[in-house]
């Protein structure tokens, strides 16, 4: 374990409520349902070209972030935002309003229910007023009962709409990925918003700590008569239907373009150049386009197949590996000023070492502090940056890792290891993921 005492310093930054970092103020925009207009995407470009660091984040929560903006220029780089509707009425509703939604609901025919969801969830989010201690991570999800494209995104409270009910009915769930949720099974919308709001308020009103979440719903759902009223039901997790999502997100996107129609543009760690993303926004215009999808995987949907020779151009200005959907890394040093030291300029040295281990399936994640601000939930594999060294961690979060501080040199011969391993072994399982996970007890008390 790390002899270094460990503080979270600072918040989660809103668009109304910046924090100040290593390079500057950080600003985080939250885009309703995660799409935002052709003025909206060209205004943010802008602002991080002319008051940032001409630099553009995609964040795990289909957030956007600009950095570096300087603190005499916040009023009016806040005041572009609020012409563009880009602003929360209040800082409270921004810090509640922890809404990620399925991109492709957006491209289907259940994107109305989904926009009755989020809708009902931002009204009774902003109505409740004891709903102001809501921890500032706390979140909410939309995802799609039969296809779900979020499986692995942590929530506290997930949806996921049925779709082939007349009426919007959905699964409510608590805490966890959809593998690890406790489940209910909700009738009806306002059902299943007015139980998440209660429990919400409920387990705020108890004073717990938010990873007791999960232990405190179980609880709450044992009392039966707090169901009846809202028309729900306990069921077995295992009659959960859990679709099998490749591991490798770039290749799952690849065949969700083809057969949804779209164009994506992915950057690695969702970085773009503020030139990058203002390319993004004239192609938009160029082909007529008014809306843009951010994701939780942090890359841009385009919601139209557009020509090759557009998609080829920003192939070529995508220095991709097949790694790019699975890695995370956060800005590190100088931009972060709790960071140990540089991150992502890490990856490139680690894909080297690691070799056939990083085949698009490996969830790798590179952290300057504890905190895991680009990836909080567990990775197969994680490398924790320390003053004096790294910490390599299996199956764990940046919180979670551990194990010895290595050297760079011990570092290397590490992850060499672990890739001859993997190469000597590599027939005995079906990806490389497969073989990370061997590597890791299963069992429930095993430390995040």
């Amino acid at each position: 374990m790390s002899n270094l005492p460990f503080h979270v310093k600072g918040w989660c930054p809103g668009a109304k409520r910046p924090m100040e970092s290593g390079d500057g103020f950080v600003l985080r925009i939250k885009p309703k349902m995660g799409v935002l207009n052709r003025e909206q995407a060209r205004t943010i470009g802008n602002i991080a070209r002319d008051y940032g660091v001409a630099q553009i984040d995609i964040t795990n929560k289909a957030n956007v972030q600009i950095r570096g903006v300087r603190e005499n220029d916040i009023a009016k780089v806040s005041q572009l935002l609020a012409d563009k509707y880009l602003l929360d009425e209040s800082t409270v509703l921004e810090s509640r309003r922890n809404i990620v939604v399925n991109p492709m609901l957006l491209l289907s025919g259940l994107r109305s229910k989904a926009d009755l969801i989020y809708t009902q969830l931002v009204n009774a989010l902003d109505d409740y007023d004891h709903l102001i201690t809501t921890p500032a991570k706390f979140s909410y999800l939309i995802d799609d009962y039969e296809n779900p494209l979020l499986e692995k995104v942590g929530a506290d409270i997930r949806f996921e709409i049925f779709p082939q009910s007349e009426n919007t009915k959905v699964w409510l769930s608590f805490s966890g990925n959809r593998i690890t949720a406790t489940r209910v099974k909700c009738l009806d919308l306002d059902g299943a918003v007015a139980l998440a709001i209660a429990a919400s308020t409920g387990f705020f009103d108890s004073g717990l700590e938010r990873h007791q979440f999960k232990d405190w719903m179980i609880e709450y759902i044992d009392n039966a008569h707090l169901w009846l009223a809202a028309k729900a039901q306990q069921v077995n997790e295992k009659n959960v239907s859990c679709v099998n999502i490749s591991r490798n997100l770039n290749e799952h996107y690849k065949l969700l373009a083809h057969t949804n129609k779209f164009t994506y543009v992915s950057r690695r760690f969702g970085e773009f150049s503020a030139t990058q993303w203002q390319e993004v926004v004239d192609t938009m215009a160029r082909v007529e386009l008014d809306e843009l999808i951010v994701t939780p995987h942090r890359l841009l949907i385009l919601p139209r197949s557009l020509d090759k020779s557009t998609i080829d151009n920003f192939q070529k200005q995508n220095a991709s590996s097949t790694m790019d959907l699975n890695i995370y890394a956060c800005p590190g040093k100088p931009s972060c000023q709790s960071a140990h030291g540089t991150t992502r300029v890490l990856f490139d040295y680690i894909e080297v070492e690691c070799g056939a281990l990083m085949d698009g399936t490996v969830n790798v994640h590179i952290s300057g502090c504890q905190k895991g601000c680009a990836h909080p939930g567990r990775s197969e594999l994680t490398i924790l940056v320390e003053p004096e060294g790294f910490r390599l961690g299996f199956g764990k979060s940046a919180r979670g890792v551990n194990s010895e501080l290595l050297s760079k040199s011990e570092l290397t011969l590490a992850l060499n290891k672990l890739r001859d391993q993997y190469t000597h072994n590599q027939l005995l399982y079906k990806d490389a993921a497969e073989f990370m996970d061997a590597l890791v007890p299963q069992e429930k008390n095993v430390p995040a």
